[in-house]
């Protein structure tokens, strides 16, 4: 289910659980008009609010539990024309599908259903992505299985992944990248940082130079016997 709506200047806009975008007037409730974001027949629904954004409205999809493809959509806020699409699985031929092995099925999961945030500065919007599917790496093969449990920086203009740091990879436990990203200045070891913070299932908090996704550190929130600590440049240790 769709649990909340957006509101720009005088519409509000429904991302609803089949894929839908509705946008009504605010003081009638008349539908002012409706486009399709995706195939619902695919898994694909939406579950959080749209970003609303430079003109822009930026939807996520839930899916992950029906074995659909991560994807991001734009549309534009005024006439609800499609402005681009970006998928956070990649296709044969991708570098980052050799992330993936080899596997019977086709590379599934990384989807994006929650919250995203937009830094209007650097003209980026910021979300994360889910499990991979098959959940299991046995099923998958080895490897990292990009975006999946990754936090991804677009291009809001473009839809073009600027950068990408990966939560957890080579999944096993469902552990979910797709908290809201919170934009701080931040100071650390004397240097003030356009910083990024997220704190998903894993049990830690991860701070990044929301700019370049460099990894700053990492702080834990809750108990997790999964991942036991961070190397210099990011990766968990498991």
């Amino acid at each position: 289910r769709s649990r909340g709506v957006s509101v720009y200047r005088d519409r509000v806009y429904w991302a609803t659980a089949d894929t839908s975008l509705v946008v009504l007037d605010q003081r009638t409730g008349e539908t002012q008009w409706e486009v399709s974001t995706g195939d619902y027949s695919d898994g694909l629904g939406h579950a959080h609010p749209a970003l609303i954004a430079d003109g822009k409205v930026v939807l996520g999809f839930a899916g992950g539990d029906k074995s659909a493809r991560g994807l991001v959509v734009a549309h534009d806020a005024e006439s609800g024309d499609h402005l681009w699409t970006t998928y956070t699985i990649p296709e044969p031929g991708d570098p980052e599908y050799d992330t993936w092995g080899e596997q019977e099925v086709p590379p599934m999961g990384g989807l994006t259903w929650g919250t995203i945030s937009y830094d209007p500065e650097l003209g980026l919007i910021y979300l994360g992505t889910g499990q991979p599917t098959p959940w299991a790496s046995t099923l998958r093969g080895p490897g990292d299985a990009l975006y999946t449990n990754s936090i991804l920086a677009l291009d809001i203009d473009t839809g073009e992944i600027e950068w990408h740091f990966q939560v957890v990879p080579a999944d096993n436990w469902d552990l979910d990248a797709t908290h809201e990203s919170m934009l701080v200045d931040l100071e650390i070891g004397g240097r003030v940082y356009k910083a990024l913070i997220e704190t998903s299932k894993i049990g830690w908090g991860i701070v990044l130079d929301r700019e370049t996704g460099r990894f700053l550190r990492a702080f834990r929130t809750g108990y997790d016997n999964i991942i036991t600590g961070w190397t210099d440049s990011g990766s968990p240790i498991y």
